[in-house]
């Protein structure tokens, strides 16, 4: 039954001390009541109250079935039933725990998995749209480029042709004039 209750404590955590209280003065209650239990076998009792002492403070339980409240004055057989019966709530409390602990860690993952996939999701659309307008940056920066070049070339070419003739007579005059 220690084992039981500390698996118990362990699994359930500090949820409610009120009702740990009521299991300690259930059993403390159920072994000062039952003579046979006292007188027969002292050593029951001891071992009893050294449990409750032992997990005083640290043993918790959702609920407390209310056949085991109280004092119950009752017989040898009685008193074991009621400690097999408490043993196998135990039990049931335990393995409800575990259950319950293991669901909600599973829907705690599916949950992050579900946040991670939607961050994941955001951050490359975010990221998607910096490099589209990184990339148009560039290249409409090269297609403007282009035609400020073409533009240039354009220019020169027309001014050139424009001042042909002009340059023409003007080297021709320097070649054809000698000095003297």
């Amino acid at each position: 039954m220690a084992l039981i209750l500390a698996t118990a404590a362990e699994i359930l955590g500090a949820e409610s001390n009120s009702l740990t209280s009521a299991l300690e003065s259930s059993v403390e209650a159920m072994v000062s009541h039952d003579s046979a239990l006292t007188d027969r076998s002292g050593g029951a009792k001891r071992r009893l109250q050294s449990v409750v002492e032992h997990h005083r403070g640290r043993i918790s339980f959702p609920y407390l079935p209310s056949r085991h409240v109280g004092a119950i004055a009752m017989d040898e057989t009685g008193g074991i039933q009621l400690l097999l019966a408490a043993e196998q709530d135990a039990q049931r409390i335990v393995v409800s725990a575990r259950a319950g602990k293991t669901q909600r860690l599973r829907q705690a993952k599916e949950e992050a998995e579900r946040e991670i996939a939607g961050f994941r999701a955001q951050r490359e659309e975010e990221f998607k749209k910096k490099q589209d307008v990184s990339t148009g940056s560039v290249d409409s920066n090269v297609k403007r480029l282009e035609e400020e070049t073409d533009a240039k070339i354009q220019q020169l070419t027309k001014e050139s042709s424009q001042k042909s003739n002009e340059v023409t007579s003007f080297l021709l005059k320097y070649v054809t004039t000698v000095k003297v």
